[in-house]
């Protein structure tokens, strides 16, 4: 069963004598927990960067040409995303160790930085396993429905898949992983990535669409906005930049069609 962080016994009262409020106590918890959200603040985009490119608002060339000129990003986490961002970071790490123990970890965290185009981010874990050279594995966790659906498909989450993808293409790796986690259960699927005809075509496709958007950036150009309906696309619904988005370009926005997203 999922996990809901509504306060289930909000309206609990203190037991005769007792003097702490369950729903009080709760309540003050989740609104420390929400105020970790990072918020608004100004930021600049330097880099692409592989976790954001090919989920939802990562595919608009307009959100990347704002994000490298620089705007006010609204980063607003509710209690419940924050907290499970911060059990995602402890699995990451628990799985790091496990396989340091396994003695096939090369690396965690590595940072990687690419040019052309530029990209910045970090790898879960550089894995050694038998003969073939080190490659890539990204951790991802997912709650029950969320791992079922990856089940039962057979196939990671497009988004995922490109984010490695990403990653195979800066370190020259023909293989790749990507290795989901059972947020309810711990049961694990390990799902490979491997550079096929099928997927370098499309690698190639992803690094020239990312050139295309930071071209237009560096001659002073504004992406429209790719969408048929407008800001009312669902990518827009949960952009950080929807509030500014109006404010930038005008009439002389070049054309640039959103990134068509990997089908494994």
């Amino acid at each position: 069963m999922s996990w809901d962080r509504t306060i289930a016994n909000k309206d609990k009262k203190p037991k005769a004598g007792g003097q702490v409020d369950p729903g009080v106590f709760a309540a003050q918890y989740e609104e420390r927990l929400a105020s970790q959200s990072r918020g608004k603040q100004f930021m600049q985009k330097k880099t692409f960067a592989p976790s954001t490119i090919g989920y939802r608002h990562g595919n608009c060339p307009r959100y990347w040409t704002i994000a490298f000129t620089g705007a006010e990003f609204n980063n607003q986490s509710d209690a419940m995303a924050i907290a499970n961002m911060s059990n995602g970071t402890y699995s990451h790490e628990r799985i790091q160790d496990m396989f340091d123990d396994m003695g096939i970890l090369e690396s965690d965290e590595l940072e990687i930085i690419h040019e052309d185009p530029p990209i910045r981010g970090f790898i879960d874990a550089i894995i050694k396993w038998g003969d073939l050279a080190p490659f890539p594995l990204e951790i991802k966790t997912a709650k029950q429905e969320i791992f079922d659906a990856i089940k039962a498909s057979g196939k990671p989450i497009d988004y995922h898949a490109m984010q490695l993808l990403m990653y195979m293409k800066v370190l020259n790796s023909d293989e790749g992983l990507l290795f989901y986690e059972n947020r309810n259960t711990n049961a694990i699927l390990v799902m490979p990535i491997y550079m096929n005809e099928r997927i370098s075509i499309y690698g190639d496709y992803l690094f020239d669409w990312m050139r295309q958007v930071k071209a237009a950036y560096d001659n002073g150009e504004m992406a429209a906005v790719p969408w048929k309906n407008g800001l009312k696309n669902k990518n827009c619904l949960y952009c950080p930049l929807k509030e500014v988005c109006p404010t930038f370009g005008g009439e002389d926005d070049v054309s640039i069609p959103p990134l068509k997203v990997l089908v494994v």
